[in-house]
């Protein structure tokens, strides 16, 4: 899953993407405002998750991430009656941008 505003964590996601259909695995491409909550909580459904995000102007998500982004910020608050639910899951975490600014991945920690 990627969020993207200048195209670079695109690219990136998409080379990832063929890479791992090329050998073998059965993966699923999308931008991270595109996911279902249902695909978290279903074991089923799929486990291993890899995002990829850079941080932008000033410390953001790209807008195409906002929704995903919040919606993980409203389970974190609730995160009480949500025990359980994602213990199932795996993820890798992959954060882009520019070193040169304060705010440099603090998306992606």
């Amino acid at each position: 899953m990627y969020a993207s505003k200048s195209g670079n964590t695109l690219a990136i996601a998409e080379s990832l993407f063929e890479t791992l259909k090329n050998k073998g695995f059965t993966v699923e491409f999308g931008m991270m405002n595109d996911f279902q909550r249902t695909n978290l909580e279903d074991p089923s459904h799929t486990s291993y998750f890899i995002f990829l995000t850079p941080t932008v102007d000033y410390g953001k998500i790209p807008p195409n991430g906002e929704y995903f982004l919040n919606h993980l910020e409203e389970l974190y608050k609730s995160k009480e009656e949500n025990i359980g639910k994602f213990s199932h899951l795996k993820f890798a975490m992959f954060g882009l941008g520019d070193s040169e600014y304060v705010d440099y991945q603090v998306i992606s920690k």
